[in-house]
């Protein structure tokens, strides 16, 4: 999976939100955002651990 994949699975998330409660979207959309930051720099680093070690 790419970066530019979960990206737009991300924002089409975001506007099917924005849609439904548009109210609610200013606080889910930081804790979306940081979620994302934490996960990929998670998965960034353990692709990275991986290809040190088999390399």
């Amino acid at each position: 999976m790419s970066l530019v994949f979960i990206t737009l699975i991300l924002l089409t998330g975001y506007c099917i939100l924005d849609k439904k409660a548009p109210k609610q979207v200013e606080g889910y959309f930081p804790k979306f955002a940081i979620a994302f930051m934490v996960t990929f720099t998670i998965l960034n680093e353990a692709i990275d651990l991986l290809y040190t070690i088999l390399h």
